[in-house]
């Protein structure tokens, strides 16, 4: 399961991209993405933030009745909005209570900063996941640049998983765990029409 590891203090203000909304405080989950827009409601707006300011569009996420995770309008993410769980405080922020097993993914959309560059659907979707869990040792890919691209696993839930990735001499690796993907994996990564 993936989860934040970030230690924040619950309302101390802590993180740098966090947000109120209804008396809960809530974190960003960079590693999550809404799937389908029609899978959100807006329910209301932040009432504080300091990356998003106050007012931003506030969405509850399909699944996510209770608002633990929620959706929130972000002109700075590729995909138009940013996902937030609630923090409790305690240590560890909440994960959603998904299955990320890889083989549920259905599809897959890889962007090269803010542009779609590939759809990957039906059987491509599988070569593609085969390879990608086929990821090095950590500490084997080392990158100065933030990462160029963003791959976004999609399934029939709500959520998204969302993982950057860089380039280096034409190879390339996941910059969280400095681990090097299969040089046959460069094929995803050129557009395609």
């Amino acid at each position: 399961m993936i989860s934040c590891s970030a230690k924040i203090d619950k309302g101390n203000g802590l993180y740098a991209n966090d947000l109120n909304f209804e008396n809960k405080y809530y974190i960003n989950h960079w590693e999550f993405t809404i799937t389908d827009t029609s899978k959100i409601k807006k329910i209301g707006s932040v009432e504080k933030s300091r990356h998003l300011g106050k007012g931003n569009a506030v969405f509850e996420i399909e699944g996510f009745s209770n608002h633990s995770f929620i959706a929130v309008k972000d002109k700075e993410s590729f995909t138009g909005f940013s996902v937030y769980g609630e923090y409790k405080g305690g240590g560890m922020p909440i994960s959603p209570p998904q299955d990320i097993s890889y083989s549920r993914v259905n599809q897959i959309k890889i962007y090269k900063e803010m542009e779609l560059i590939n759809n990957i659907q039906g059987q491509d979707v599988q070569k593609f996941v085969s390879l990608f869990e086929q990821k090095g040792q950590p500490n084997e890919f080392r990158v100065d640049n933030s990462p160029q691209y963003h791959v976004i696993l999609l399934t029939d839930a709500s959520l998204g998983y969302k993982y950057p990735i860089s380039e280096k001499d034409s190879q390339y690796g996941m910059p969280m765990w400095e681990s090097e993907l299969p040089k046959e994996i460069a094929e995803f990564f050129k557009p395609r029409q």
